[in-house]
Order: C-alpha cells, then structure tokens, then sequence
C-alpha cells in the first residue's frame, strides 16, 4: 500500500512491514503495554498503582512490619515502687465496638488487690484510665475477664476459698463497680478462670477449675441488672481435669472447650467437647467428646483451642510430654448445629516449631492475615515469643513460622502454668502484647506494652496494574505500564527479580501478599512482570 508516492505497508514472505506510525481511531498505538485509566488521588511518576473497585487507580497505602514500644499514656498500668512479681494472673480482652481494652492483675507485693483497668485505642496509640480495686485480700490461681456489653465487663476470681464474680461499667476510660456486688460461683476455692464473650445478649462461657474436687466446670455468667447472673452447669468430666480453656465460634453459635483429664484410666488425655445452643442459652456436649492424639494417654498438657474462620476449622494446640513440652497441635472440624454439635478430630499430631514450653500459652486467630498467633513462653531463656500458624489448603497439616521475641529478658510465671502475657488484636494485623516480667529490678516494675503491626496493605495479589508512566493529579487520566512494558526506577540489581511490597516499594524479599513487580534490567530500568 502507498500513500503519495510512498510505501506505507508491504506484506513479504517474512511477515508484515509498517512505515510510520500506526495508530487507532486516530491515537498512537504504544509500542510497549500501557493502559489508561482515571487517577484516585496523587500519582507520583514511576510509582506502583492498584485498581480499584471503581475502575480507578491509585498508589498503594500499606504500613510495614514490626513492634513499638507503648509509651505510658494517661494512668498506664504501672507499679510504682514494686517489682514485676506484682502482676499476677494477668488477663485481658478487646471489644472492637468501642475500641476499649479491659484486663485485671492481682497484686500482692503488699497491696494484695485485685485490680482492673480500661484502655482506649485510637489507632497505634492506647489512653489508659485510672485502675479501680475489685477486690481488696488475697486471691489467688488465675483470674478471668472479658466484655460483656460495650461498656460493661466479667471478671471471676477466687477469693479466700470462695469464687466470685462482678461486673465493671465504663464510661470513658472511668470505671464503676456494679451496685449489686459479688456475684457467688462456688462456696470453695476455683482456679483457671477462662471467659469468653459470645453474640447471645451478653452472655459469656467461662470454664474454671473446681479446687476441692479437681474437676473443671462449666458457666455461663451474664449482666443481670446491677447483679452477675452466674449459670453454672457442673463438672465436664467424671475425673479429675485441669488446664481448661474455651473459644466462641460466632459462625456457629459454639464454643469450644479443650482441658486435659488427669485421673483414672484416661490420665493425661487431651480432652476436646463443644458447647452447643439449646432456647437462647448453652449446653455443653458432653456425650460427644473427641480426644487428641489419637486418644493415646501420653501426658497431653495445656491444650488450647482457636477457631480458623476462614478454613472453617479449629487448631488444638498443646505442650506434648515427650522429651520436655514441645509444642504440637491438631485440626478438627464441627459437624452438627444448634445443640448437636459434635467435635471431629484429625487424629494427627502435628509440629507448632518444636519449642519446649513453660507453662500455659495463648492462641488467636487474625482475621487480615488468616493466621493463628501463638503466644508463649520458651523453657530455654523464659522469653515470651510468637509464632504464626497457618493451616494449609489441605486442611491436613499446618505452616508454622519461626519464634519472634516478645520480650527482652524473661517473663512472669508460676504455679507451672500460668504465665503474665496478654495478646490482643486491636485493629487491622496489629496485636498488642501485655506481659510482666520475672524478677526485674524497680526501673521495670510495670506492665510492659507492645505492639505488633504485621504490616496492612491494599494491594492483593490479584490488583497490581503496574508503574505509572508520569505524575498524575486526582481526576487526570492516567498513563500506567504493565506487563511487558519496562519502568524507571532507582538503586536496581541487575537479573535479580523484584517483589511490590505492602507500602508500593520494591523488595527482593517477598511480601504477603506476594506479588512480582518484574526484573531488573540494569540500575534503573525494571522490566514489568507478573
């Protein structure tokens, strides 16, 4: 084809020949990809854009990884004068309704109270109000609390061989004792107390060790206008048990409950039992019971459940009696509905990072990362540490990261179990970490607070477009480079491959999510791929 005289397009035997340029409908047509696309917001030239769900693009908004330490705003939690040994059965819980954190510690270097506190959280920062005295003697072997209402939370506890529990109202960051008192659960001495809230009008679970039979029990406290309510529907098992712990899966309106038998044939068995629904309150399932292992009678010691919502099963992790207490753990799934919910156990033990343990440990589930945090503390050197769990897409086995310290030196336990550490999910990927130390001179004599962002991004693995050509105001149109199309870009490695990380920059270590940005041609030029 000519136009004036001259050859515009030839067909050979090789393929097609051009002359000038092509374009369509009267626009250039690129010789490298690029699409365009209306601006969100500020587009800074050669950066990293997103799609999103309006069809626009903008740069990518993410936080990156790692702990702060809390400063001590407003009243904090510290013990003046003391030692760390003042902060005993250190219990926590977050309700993200109105952004508050409830705990309540027993301190007994020459206080011997038992006292509670309230936290606002407003992003990474946390406004502590002044602790109230719940009660004001001796208490001992583990207490428990959590929210009840938006401004109201449960705390059990035993008191001088008796068990009580009350409610704390909060207006702000202040607090009010309910006007109805003590609340009794037993007329003896209890330990362990374990509480979870639930989504049935404020009812809570609780399971709690009995001290004069050595039997768990379950209940179900709730707000009863200025009185606690408490609903206790006896022993779990015929023999002697501790180590209980319980977890709400609001999906199902269920919790569960795991503890480990110590008496009679089924000595050291891990014991797991859901509590089902039945006319608005709870019935535990008793008849329905599963065991880990295997039902192997090996020593299974503090067993504790977490509910993976988006696998839709449970993980028990435990401290497995073999050669120390290294942490293993197991799957198991919920068949049934309503008040015949039944308990399905894998029956595999598997490896939670070998870890030899010290006493009790945490489990939580985050829902960003659709991970399980483990919190505990390490035989070796005392320190508090976290894992991250994932189960597998086999929903067989399981992916456990490496420890991270919590804590600089060592953390608070006693009585072999119970150990000083809080951990809590306060917004997007970001957990807040409470823990007291062990025998740590005056200048540490206080609740140690830190956080953990696990970094947050709006980048998914599936809308990275690419590398914006120029800068582009909001509204403008812009021009981005994507896949096969190079970017400029600074301080490269030439062959090595680059990842996009949750902030818009380039990392060669990959990120989560994990998405390619391209390989370094040279220096500067970054070749795009995905």
């Amino acid at each position: 084809l000519y136009y004036d005289n001259s050859k515009k397009l030839e067909t050979t035997s090789g393929g097609v020949n051009v002359v000038g340029a092509l374009t369509v409908n009267g626009a250039a047509l690129s010789a490298a990809p690029e699409v365009t696309a209306v601006a969100y917001g500020t587009i800074g030239a050669n950066a990293a854009v997103i799609v999103r769900s309006d069809g626009k693009v903008s740069t990518i908004t993410g936080v990156s990884a790692g702990f702060t330490a809390q400063a001590n705003t407003g009243a904090a939690l510290d013990f003046s004068g003391g030692y760390s040994d003042n902060c005993h059965y250190l219990t926590a819980d977050f309700n993200s309704a109105n952004n508050k954190i409830c705990a309540a510690w027993y301190e007994d270097r020459g206080q011997q109270k038992l006292y509670g506190i309230v936290g606002t959280v407003s992003g990474t920062s946390i406004t502590w109000g002044s602790k109230i005295t719940i009660y004001n003697g001796q208490s001992s072997a583990g207490i428990g609390c959590c929210w009840a209402a938006t401004d109201k939370f449960i705390v059990a506890y035993d008191r001088t061989n008796t068990c009580k529990a009350r409610y704390i109202s909060v207006s702000g960051t202040s607090l009010t004792l309910n006007s109805g008192g003590e609340a009794g659960i037993i007329g003896y001495n209890g330990s362990r107390f374990n509480l979870c809230s639930t989504s049935n009008n404020g009812r809570v679970l609780m399971v709690y060790q009995n001290g004069q039979t050595g039997k768990v029990h379950f209940a179900q406290p709730y707000i009863n206008g200025t009185n606690v309510t408490v609903n206790d529907f006896g022993q779990l098992d015929g023999q002697a048990c501790q180590y209980a712990k319980v977890c709400y899966v609001a999906s199902k309106n269920t919790g569960i409950i795991t503890y480990q038998s110590t008496g009679g044939t089924y000595n050291g068995r891990g014991v797991v039992t859901l509590v089902g629904t039945a006319n608005g309150s709870y019935n535990v399932r008793n008849s329905n019971q599963a065991y880990l292992n295997g039902g192997h009678n090996n020593d299974i010691q503090f067993p504790i459940p977490v509910w993976d919502e988006d696998k839709d099963r449970f993980l028990v992790q435990y401290a497995n009696d073999v050669s120390g207490n290294p942490r293993s753990c197991e799957i198991g799934q919920i068949t049934g509905s309503g008040n015949s919910v039944i308990p399905v156990m894998s029956g595999t033990r598997l490896d939670c990072g070998g870890d030899e343990v010290s006493g009790d440990g945490n489990l939580y589930y985050d829902s960003y990362k659709k991970k399980i945090i483990s919190a505990f503390r390490q035989t070796s050197d005392s320190i508090f540490n976290y894992r991250e769990i994932t189960i597998n897409s086999d929903l067989a086995t399981v992916t456990v990261s490496g420890a991270t310290a919590i804590s600089a030196t060592g953390g608070l336990w006693e009585n072999s179990w119970d150990i000083a550490l809080a951990a809590l999910n306060i917004g997007t990927a970001k957990w807040l970490f409470l823990y007291g130390l062990d025998n740590t001179p005056s200048s540490q004599n206080y609740v140690k607070k830190r956080l953990l962002d696990f970094g947050s991004t709006d980048m998914t693995t599936g809308n990275f477009v690419g590398f914006a050509n120029a800068g582009y105001s909001d509204g403008n149109t812009a021009t981005i480079s994507v896949t096969g199309n190079t970017s400029t870009q600074s301080g490269l490695t030439t062959g090595q491959l680059y990842y996009v990380t949750a902030s818009g920059g380039l990392s060669t270590t990959e990120g989560d999510p994990s998405v390619k940005a391209g390989i370094a041609l040279s220096s500067t030029k970054l070749l795009i791929r995905q």
